[in-house]
């Protein structure tokens, strides 16, 4: 059908029954080719920022708007807090946390976490499992990082797990040190880990691809424990106004997403304390 519209001249008619397809030509440039990944809005909403590269390697930092792409040289991720005031710029010094950085990604650092703190606190915690601690380019190899509201707190998403930063302590979140052990594992390497903060700092929402869907209160470190509407979890995210969170198990993209109300998990949660079960 194509070859003979083509010969025809009909490509009008050919555009309206085929849309244009650029695979054909993808092996002629494919060496060129890179990931582009979205990793916030800034400037109300004009300008987003970009991340080029192939994921869990060193990549560049974009802030595109309708007539300007800029590269922020020396970054090599960017997370945004959820209510989209902090940023946090990754280096191989280490995580700064700014509030409303400038076009150029410049603010006023709230927090600072530098590498070397990170990865030895992780290491005088878990010593006998290799973990981030053990990564030498840590930079290159997150997959999310996420400030909270409060500016002063981090969740860091990568193959090596969840973990949770505040100002002098690093703790792994997911999966749990305890249960490798159990295991016998040696590491804390899992697949498809995911992370996400609610707006207003209580709650992070994680897991992994052979994880239930989990969701921590951070008032006392509770957790509820969520069973997927499929097998793999692999996302997790708040809703804007707060109250609920979805989690979405993919199951080779044949999967389900379930929404929690947040309410109702608090409920669930006086209960449990009322009758002491």
């Amino acid at each position: 059908m194509i070859q003979e519209a083509n010969q025809a001249g009909e490509l009008e008619k050919l555009r309206q029954e085929i849309l244009a397809a650029s695979w054909p030509l993808t092996p002629a440039f494919e060496e060129a080719l890179q990931a582009v990944r979205p990793m916030a809005f800034m400037n109300r909403g004009n300008e987003v920022v970009l991340h080029a590269g192939n994921p869990r390697e060193r990549g560049k930092i974009y802030v595109t708007g309708k007539d300007e792409i800029r590269l922020i040289p020396g970054l090599h991720r960017v997370g945004c807090s959820p209510d989209g005031i902090y940023f946090a710029l990754v280096d191989g010094q280490g995580i700064r946390v700014v509030r409303q950085p400038d076009r150029n990604l410049q603010g006023e650092e709230t927090a600072y976490f530098p590498w070397k703190d990170i990865q030895a606190r992780l290491k005088a915690s878990i010593p006998d499992l290799e973990c981030l601690a053990d990564e030498e380019h840590p930079e290159d190899i997150l997959d999310e990082v996420i400030p909270f509201g409060d500016g002063q707190r981090l969740l860091l998403v990568c193959g090596y797990g969840v973990y949770l930063l505040t100002a002098d302590q690093v703790d792994l979140v997911h999966p749990q040190a305890s249960e490798r052990r159990e295991l016998e594992l040696e590491d804390t390497i899992v697949d498809m880990a995911h992370g996400a903060v609610s707006k207003d700092g209580r709650w992070i929402a994680y897991g992994s691809q052979m994880s239930e869907h989990l969701l921590m209160d951070l008032t006392d470190k509770t957790v509820h424990t969520l069973g997927p509407g499929s097998s793999y979890p692999h996302y997790a995210l708040f809703s804007k106004d707060g109250l609920d969170v979805c989690f979405n198990a993919c199951h080779f993209y044949n999967g389900a997403t379930i929404q929690v109300s947040i309410a109702e998990v608090d409920r669930v949660l006086l209960r449990i304390r009322k009758n002491g079960r």
